[in-house]
Parts: C-alpha cells; structure tokens; sequence
C-alpha cells in the first residue's frame, strides 16, 4: 500500500503520494521529501507548506496516521514536471552542507569526507573519529533514504577533545627532509 502525506489549513487541503520523508531532530521542519501527484496538487501543498500554518499528516494504513501541526519548509522546494511514472514530482532537499542524505551509511560517510577535505584541517585517518563524534542519525519517517546532521562548529572542538584526551593522535612525518648545505670553494685569483 502507498502511503499518503496530506496537508491542511483554513482554507485549502492537498494529498499526495509521498515515497520519503524526514522531518529535523525538532519534528517541526522538513528536511528531505519526494511525493508525486497532479501537478495542481502539489503547487497546493508546496503553497499551504510555505505558509507555516498546515497541520501534515502521513497515513500509513488504515488506522496509523501521524500528524504533525505548524510544519515548515526551510529547505528547497521544487516541482519536477512528469516524471518516469506520469505524475509531477515536488521534492524538498537540504541548503545546507550540515546535512547528508543518502542511500547508504557508506555514501553519507564518503559525502562527509568531501565536506572535511574542502571546508575544514581534518586528516584523513580522523574522518572516522569526527564522524562518530559530531554526526546525528536522523530515522525517516517513511522512506529508506538515510539521513545525517552535524553541526560544524562542533568539529574543531571534537578534533581537540580527541588530541586532548587520545582519541587520535597527530600523523607520523610523511617523509624526512634532509637538506643538504655545501659551500662553494673560491678559487684564489689575484
């Protein structure tokens, strides 16, 4: 059974067919979404969405509904016009770098790595270690897409904790360098 995220408020409600969701460690801003539907539909939801006043609800069956009131978009918000399957597409994606999303622990590790090289002095041999220290799963609410939140402030902290106290340590010398001074002999002239 396809599961359905519906939003509402005074004046207008839309349904769609939402394949993942994942909502911040807060509950109240959504992160990370794909649903397909009419085309109409989902300017709807994106419209109610970005007013800040509709009350969301994703029904996973029958009796399972869960509700979420004042939800929020703080993300990016785009319509896909007619995808693979013949309905429209709105997807919500993070604007931030301090959010991984991905389909496997091993692809968000490897994002996170990227994001280490070109923003902050991390060596390689303490990806691992700053991963386990500052990095949050986020479960989806509905979906198998992985989800991870850091804060970066928190690195430069972790990485002198670790120093600190062992948990890494500093990277032995890459190579010795030996340098080498000789004197030039002058030729006695004159």
């Amino acid at each position: 059974m396809k599961k359905t995220i519906s939003i509402q408020n005074k004046k207008a409600s839309a349904t769609l067919i939402v394949e993942d969701f994942i909502e911040s460690l807060l509950g109240k801003d959504i992160l990370f979404m794909t649903a397909y539907g009419p085309t109409q539909e989902l300017r709807c939801f994106a419209q109610i969405l970005g007013s800040k006043d509709g009350t969301l609800e994703i029904n996973e069956g029958d009796t399972n509904v869960r509700r979420i009131n004042n939800s929020q978009c703080l993300q990016t918000m785009a319509i896909l016009q007619k995808p693979e399957h013949g309905y429209s597409a709105l997807v919500i994606t993070p604007t931030d770098c301090s959010t991984i999303i991905g389909t496997t622990e091993e692809e968000c590790f490897a994002v996170f790595g990227r994001i280490l090289d070109q923003s902050e002095f991390v060596h390689r041999d303490w990806y691992r270690f700053v991963w386990d220290q500052v990095v949050k799963k986020v479960d989806p609410a509905v979906g198998k897409r992985l989800c991870y939140q850091f804060r970066k402030a928190e690195i430069t902290s972790s990485i002198q904790g670790g120093l600190q106290y062992g948990g890494i340590t500093m990277p032995p010398a890459t190579a010795d360098l030996t340098l080498a001074v000789h004197e030039k002999q002058r030729s006695g002239g004159a």
